[in-house]
């Protein structure tokens, strides 16, 4: 038995040792040929997505059931948002081999802001050691937060001289329109509201503290109403009947301003919610399938694809972000294959699991 202590003891401490561990920021939580992302600096930003995560996708509220939740393709909430996280943290890690590799410098300008950023948040909280003493709680300081953010620029960088305009992988129209059919979705919907807005006694809608309009449950009357509404308006539409005038006569939104439908990609799952773009994956196209969100019933048909050249002026502009998601989606690629190379410490990484760490909280960071 201690035989096994000590040699359990010499793993860990051969395992420690390889991945180092500094005053100032911990362990190295990543490496890539040499270059580190120290756990101080995982840590921040595990937290930091976290609080994006939670208030883009669960209205602010870090529950567990959300984490636990099946969100997209048979991932738990935890499973599907902890790999975009991760694989956005591998990309600054790799990042700063690339910029170093093409032989880039940050601009003058760039430097600037973030120098110019650090000094409002010293102003903010009256003094160095006062700012030094918040990121404390995080393991950061002044001199590591200002690294984190050099980080961000120097991915920035390096994407701009790949994807920028006469780069060496600067994509061509006919990548955007392979984009558009092997990304992209139409569907119009009806949608059966089962909350209601909160009102004043001037009858204008209610905010909260985060800014979002404020709701409030339906009596057990008023919710069962709704629901016969949204099965007798599936029913009718999966029968064949005209979708369009089914828009008319059940939903409770306005989508006449659309009136070929909305493009949607899994790039917007934020505006359209997991569930829907889940089930665009799965269906068929002319399919009618219902969806459940948390305040709303969505009855949704999915509808073909055009051509890109059969496209309208009106059309276009909802798909105003592809370039940029086309470009993403190309750079994460170049960067994933690289990511093998990546030598992760685990013991690190399980420790900021994000069904266990807490949002970033600090003020004005």
């Amino acid at each position: 038995m201690k035989k096994s202590c000590r040699l359990l003891c010499l793993v860990l401490a051969a395992a420690l040792f390889a991945f180092g561990c500094s005053t100032a920021g911990g362990y190295t939580a990543l490496e890539y040929e040499g270059y580190k992302i120290n756990e101080a600096m995982y840590g921040y930003w595990a937290a930091l997505y976290k609080r994006n995560i939670v208030y883009s996708y669960n209205g602010g509220k870090d529950t567990p059931e959300f984490w636990e939740s099946e969100v997209y393709s048979g991932k738990t909430a935890e499973e599907y948002f902890t790999d975009i996280v991760n694989a956005q943290i591998y990309k600054y890690c790799i990042a700063q081999k690339l910029f170093d590799e093409y032989g880039l410098k940050l601009d003058k300008e760039v430097i600037k802001a973030i120098d110019t950023d650090i000094k409002e948040k010293i102003e903010y909280y009256g003094s160095r050691a006062e700012l030094n003493s918040a990121l404390a709680s995080i393991n950061l300081n002044i001199d590591l937060l200002r690294q984190i953010y050099i980080c961000e620029e120097k991915l920035r960088a390096v994407y701009n001289y790949l994807y920028g305009d006469g780069g060496p992988e600067e994509l061509l129209d006919e990548d955007y329109i392979k984009f558009f059919t092997d990304n992209y979705y139409r569907m119009k919907y009806i949608v059966i509201y089962t909350t209601k807005l909160v009102t004043d006694e001037k009858g204008n809608y209610k905010y909260d503290s985060e800014g979002n309009l404020m709701t409030e449950p339906l009596t057990a009357e008023e919710l069962a109403e709704k629901q016969a509404k949204a099965e007798e308006a599936l029913k009718k539409a999966q029968a064949g009947e005209n979708f369009d005038l089914l828009i008319l006569d059940y939903s409770e939104y306005d989508t006449s301003a659309y009136p070929n439908g909305f493009y949607v990609s899994a790039n917007e799952l934020a505006i359209y919610g997991a569930r829907i773009i889940s089930a665009l994956t799965s269906m068929k196209v002319g399919e009618v399938r219902r969806v459940d969100e948390e305040s709303a019933i969505y009855i949704i048909k999915k509808l073909e694809l055009p051509a890109w050249e059969e496209l309208t002026e009106s059309e276009l502009v909802q798909l105003a972000e592809l370039a940029d998601y086309a470009n993403a989606e190309a750079f994460d690629e170049k960067l994933s294959e690289l990511f093998p190379k990546v030598i992760a410490n685990k013991e690190v990484l399980e420790k900021y699991r994000l069904s266990k760490i807490g949002m970033l909280a600090i003020p004005n960071i």
